[in-house]
């Protein structure tokens, strides 16, 4: 059986274990490095972020308690 992870012995007697697969869309195309879109964009001003509004997290809750 094949592992998912490469163990990498680091010079201080640690393993790094390195992930060696790579996850793709339904085209084929990678993730990597582009990201997913989010179904939802939420805009954070500055000025909710220095409050302590999590305007993110609120929005995720509220689709949430829709379902």
């Amino acid at each position: 059986m094949s592992q998912w992870w490469i163990p990498i012995r680091l010079p201080n007697g640690w393993t790094c274990r390195v992930p060696r697969w790579q996850a793709f869309t339904a085209n084929f195309e990678p993730y990597e490095g582009i990201g997913l879109a989010p179904d939802v964009w939420v805009s954070t001003p500055d000025m909710l972020l220095e409050s302590g509004t999590d305007r993110i997290f609120e929005t995720a809750v509220e689709i949430l308690v829709k379902k």
